[in-house]
């Protein structure tokens, strides 16, 4: 019985090491048909199918083993740099801005191994902007700064408000009159307002000066030093006047010195009908360079007067020796002519009947058909019937 019991033993184990060596296609062939599985396809992977086949045609990858640049195949490296004593040379790839980094290139002549590195950026360059300033009427910029090089704004310009108009004597140095001002005004006539020319120049008759307050009549000449001009010269004998108007009262100033020298200078002021001005000074007259500058000051009733360097009164024993008078200013401080209003109206018979009357000092207004209401200023006295006011 134990001898066949190692018997059937011995035989299961030749059985078992005969299906150990089968192929797959021989365990197929065995099973029976009923119990078959569909035929098995080999699906090498790296030479290698799931059920443990081996792939008989397949050869491995080769991987290459660079020395010195070369494979044992034969395959040289592509990336292979020998041994090189770098000379480098560069160029700006790239260049800086002045809020951006550039780039440096360098490349080796050799073997051309190359590398970069940055350009520091920039930054910007300072510009300034110019600003406006305020005026009595306009807004005004303050400065501002950019960049000279992108143009970027750096520091915007800001507003200023406008100033505003500050009346002096109801003037603004603008130029603007307060129209609610009635109170004395200053108008100058100074040698600095001359526009320099030639030594000796005649200033153009007609040409006015403080906006037309003064008004020059021929025979005044402009001297001038070192290009700009000291003075002005009244000629001699009345051939020249500065002239103006007062529409008011005044307080007039004159500043005037003689031609220099041994020279004889007068001065004087004079109405519209030629008369000497005579209530305050008269006639001023000064010798010599050393007699300096002399200041001559008249009070005047409304009117039209003229500075003058009157003729000699040859006839009175005086010599003809006048040689005219330098003038450095004229200053006139005006106050206006209070107005007030008339009671009742003055009849005029014609439209040409008022043409009588001198109307440079008086406002008037229609009242009814042929009537006229007169505003008379104060110190002139009443108009009466006739022609004199």
């Amino acid at each position: 019985m134990k001898r066949r019991l190692t018997l059937l033993a011995c035989f299961a184990l030749v059985v078992a090491m005969v299906l150990s060596f089968c192929s797959c296609d021989l365990i197929n062939k065995i099973i029976k048909p009923e119990e078959q599985q569909p035929e098995h396809t080999h699906n090498f992977v790296e030479g290698k199918c799931e059920c443990g086949e081996e792939d008989p045609n397949y050869v491995p990858p080769h991987t290459h083993n660079f020395v010195d640049g070369k494979c044992e195949c034969g395959e040289e490296d592509p990336n292979y740099n020998p041994t090189c004593e770098h000379q480098y040379g560069y160029e700006v790839t790239t260049e800086p801005t002045c809020t951006e980094d550039g780039v440096k290139t360098f490349t080796c002549a050799l073997c051309g191994d190359s590398y970069t590195q940055p350009i520091a950026q920039l930054g910007h360059t300072e510009e300034r902007i110019p600003g406006t300033a305020p005026t009595c009427n306009d807004k005004g910029l303050s400065d501002g700064k950019k960049c000279s090089v992108c143009g970027e704004i750096l520091q915007a310009q800001n507003e200023i408000n406008a100033t505003g108009h500050t009346f002096v004597e109801g003037k603004c140095e603008c130029g603007e009159i307060d129209p609610n001002y009635n109170g004395p005004r200053t108008y100058v006539f100074h040698y600095s307002d001359v526009v320099a020319g030639a030594d000796k120049d005649a200033i153009a008759e007609g040409t006015t000066f403080a906006n037309g307050y003064f008004t020059i009549v021929g025979g005044v000449t402009q001297r001038v030093k070192d290009g700009a001009v000291y003075c002005v010269e009244v000629a001699k004998n009345g051939g020249g006047a500065i002239q103006f108007t007062v529409t008011g009262t005044a307080t007039v100033e004159v500043q005037f010195s003689s031609t220099g020298g041994s020279n004889t200078s007068k001065i004087g002021l004079f109405d519209a009908d030629g008369n000497l001005v005579a209530n305050n000074e008269g006639i001023i007259t000064v010798t010599g360079a050393s007699a300096g500058m002399t200041v001559v000051t008249y009070n005047l009733p409304a009117g039209t007067y003229s500075v003058v360097s009157p003729a000699s009164d040859v006839d009175a024993g005086e010599t003809d020796y006048n040689r005219g008078a330098r003038v450095f200013y004229v200053n006139v401080t005006e106050t206006p002519a209070e107005e007030v209003e008339t009671e009742g109206s003055i009849n005029v018979e014609t439209t040409d009947t008022y043409t009588m009357y001198d109307f440079d000092s008086f406002t008037f207004a229609a009242t009814t058909e042929g009537y006229y209401t007169f505003k008379i200023p104060a110190g002139l006295g009443a108009m009466v019937d006739g022609s004199n006011a």
